[in-house]
């Protein structure tokens, strides 16, 4: 309950009252801040100003000696002013009698807020008075949980009550007994609006724009419930209706910060940073000392990489609110976009010490140790404590995922998000991320459909637009394929990856020299991305112009060593160039990138059989082919087609008989098939003559010449 955190003001003559009070308050687990030491103003009135801006709930100790105390009058002047500009009131102001009072010596400003007294100004015993405060402020006091008889509260006492419980974080009983005010007082617009609240930080959000609307119903100029329907609306992804609340809220109420912020955030969400900014900047100029407010304007500046202005506001939210975890993840998250994954770990460690059940710093620690290759198991194990500490908290589902798709353990990537969907069904990147593992299990309709129902919920996404294309080039659906690379290039013309997908796929469609034009593109946009250099690579190739490859090829190996496919394109390029030993040594370099390469050991059998006239060779390496993919046919029909050379031709026949078995359409497995049995029949045997030639029949009937 320390997030309850209360400003105790009083005069030292009450000190016996106030230190018992202060201690049932701590007791109950409330976070509170006196003056105990009765320190000068000089060191007193800046720590005043501040613990009075980060604590909503203030107490005023009342006494006649109070009301004549400079210092307790001052405390509670700044309290309510800060009262009066909360227009959500989410401050309380609450005098407790220590000491029978006049209420004429009252100050008017706090003569309208409910007191802790026994009636009339004079004081209740304290343990009543401190029983009465506590129960108000919906702590309890150790041993007692139980909650005030129905009937205890005033309509005020009830929207105090459920306010402090908001504060703590218990939204499900604050949610109670702003049922409770409704049904005592359901004309009152400011207890649907509070209702409204509630079921907002419960995601209950259809429920939220119902409280918000008969709020508003009831008061057409309640900000508050304005406020809190575009949030609902936000949420439900109805951002343009959002924006129009949050308009509305700010025209009945300039100086209402909220609705400043939650635009901003709907404004990220559609992108438009640069507004968003502005809305933060004047949410600051309402209220600097509000530590969420700096910590979005510092993530916007990030996202537009403002790294340096971006630290600033998390230093100052962390300076307003250092006791706060979400506040040290931002941080964090700024420090991984720059790379420096240790300092982040750092502050996801802060963050967790702060509050362990952050499922969000868990998560995000995952992905931190994941940038600095920690070992599997103990990245996994972050993203296991986050569902373990909040197993509802889909944005820990998405994180296990992406993490997952990396390390291309497709299947278990599709039951992590498909968790993440199930908690949150409007997440376009969530629907995205399951396309993306049902394209790596090659299930590329599914991952069509998918891909599609990211799109209804954000039509702007370029990467889930480059995504579908690459499903669709997979399916030879390559109209529909460069129709969605350029419906992402007119979203953003800068989108490397757009440019380069789009050049695969006219790659795909031997549209050769359209190809080289998009990978230009796309590296005069980034000169460093290697696969383009590789896809410029294999257009050349093919378009038989080996120099130019090979110049490709370099590229790509100086920015990527590990680039197996520009090494297979080196080779090839080498090949045509007919330096034959060094294309061997490229394919010998694929090979000792991924040994298990089929692609790299065909292309050397190849070299072996055509070029340098070695048979036995190119029977080693196609041998290696079949041994690592046995159900390709044409790993078998090459093998065969090298036995044939060596006139081993009942092993040939055997080979041909294994890819045809495979692939009964393989017309260039049954003419070999043909070859062997009429080169193996000689005079004596016109029945395998026979059958070759029916097997070079065949060939012709499936198109192979």
């Amino acid at each position: 309950m320390a997030d309850t955190k209360i400003f105790v003001s009083h005069r030292h003559t009450d000190n016996a009252f106030c230190q018992e009070l202060v201690a049932a308050l701590t007791q109950a687990g409330a976070d509170v801040w006196y003056d105990e030491q009765d320190l000068g103003a000089a060191e007193l009135t800046q720590t005043i100003e501040t613990e009075l801006r980060r604590r909503l709930i203030f107490i005023v100790v009342l006494s006649p000696a109070a009301l004549q105390s400079r210092w307790v009058k001052d405390e509670c002047t700044w309290a309510y002013n800060l009262y009066r500009r909360d227009t959500e009131r989410s401050r309380i102001i609450l005098p407790v009698l220590a000491h029978d009072t006049p209420e004429e010596d009252i100050w008017l400003f706090l003569a309208d807020f409910k007191r802790i007294e026994n009636g009339g100004c004079t004081a209740l015993p304290s343990a009543e008075a401190i029983k009465h405060t506590l129960a108000l402020l919906a702590l309890a006091a150790p041993g007692d949980m139980s909650p005030p008889p129905p009937g205890a509260f005033t309509i005020d006492h009830l929207l105090e009550r459920g306010t402090a419980l908001l504060a703590q974080k218990r939204n499900q009983e604050a949610l109670a007994v702003f049922e409770t005010a409704v049904m005592i007082a359901p004309l009152n617009s400011f207890a649907w609006s509070n209702k409204a609240r509630a079921l907002i930080y419960l995601n209950k959000v259809p429920e939220a724009l119902s409280a918000s609307e008969e709020a508003i119903r009831l008061n057409p100029r309640n900000a508050i419930g304005w406020n809190y329907k575009g949030s609902a609306l936000r949420v439900s992804k109805r951002v343009d209706e959002a924006l129009t609340c949050y308009d509305r809220a700010i025209e009945i109420d300039p100086q209402y910060t909220f609705p400043w912020i939650n635009k901003g955030l709907a404004l990220m969400g559609m992108k438009r940073y640069d507004d968003a900014l502005s809305c933060y900047d004047r949410a600051i100029a309402l209220d600097g000392h509000d530590a969420s407010t700096w910590a979005n304007k510092g993530f916007t500046l990030r996202l537009l990489q403002r790294f340096d202005e971006a630290f600033v506001c998390y230093a100052t939210a962390i300076e307003l609110e250092p006791q706060e975890a979400y506040v040290r993840i931002g941080k964090a998250q700024l420090l991984s976009s720059l790379k420096r994954y240790a300092e982040a770990i750092t502050c996801y460690d802060q963050a967790i010490a702060l509050d362990p059940q952050n499922g969000d710093a868990w998560a995000d620690k995952g992905l931190a140790f994941s940038n600095l290759q920690k070992p599997y198991a103990e990245v996994m194990a972050c993203f296991e404590q986050a569902l373990v500490v909040d197993p509802r908290n889909a944005g820990s589902y998405r994180c296990k995922c992406a993490y997952l798709l990396d390390n291309g353990h497709f299947q278990d990537a599709l039951t992590a998000i498909n968790k993440a969907l199930d908690i949150d069904a409007q997440d376009a990147g969530s629907w995205e991320m399951q396309g993306y593992a049902l394209f790596g299990l090659d299930r590329c309709e599914e991952a069509l459909v998918a891909y599609d129902r990211a799109l209804a919920l954000d039509a702007q996404d370029v990467a889930t637009l480059v995504n579908k294309a690459e499903a669709l080039t997979k399916l030879k659906r390559y109209a529909e394929a460069i129709a969605c690379y350029d419906a992402a290039l007119a979203l953003d013309p800068r989108d490397t990856s757009a440019w380069n997908g789009k050049g695969f796929t006219l790659n795909s469609q031997q549209h050769y020299d359209a190809a080289i034009e998009c990978f230009e593109q796309a590296l005069t946009l980034d000169p460093q991305l290697a696969k383009a250099w590789t896809n410029k690579a294999f257009a050349y190739n093919n378009l038989q112009r080996p120099a130019d490859a090979l110049a490709c090829c370099d590229h790509a190996i100086a920015i990527n060593p590990r680039d197996l496919f520009a090494w297979r394109s080196k080779g090839i390029a080498l090949e045509d160039l007919k330096r034959y030993d060094e294309a061997l040594a490229a394919y010998d370099h694929a090979l000792s990138i991924n040994p298990q390469d089929v692609f790299s050991y065909t292309l050397k059998g190849w070299l072996y059989l055509v070029n340098l006239h070695q048979n036995a060779e190119a029977l080693i390496a196609f041998d290696h082919a079949v041994q690592i993919k046995p159900q390709e046919a044409k790993n078998w029909t090459n093998k065969g087609r090298v036995l044939n050379t060596l006139q081993r031709y009942d092993e040939a026949i055997a080979c041909f008989d294994r890819a045809i078995a495979l692939d009964a359409s393989n017309g260039e497995a049954w003419s070999l098939k043909g070859q062997a049995l009429q080169a193996s029949a000689g005079w004596l045997n016109p029945t395998r003559r026979i059958e070759g030639q029916l097997a070079i029949q065949k060939a012709k009937e499936l198109g192979y010449n």
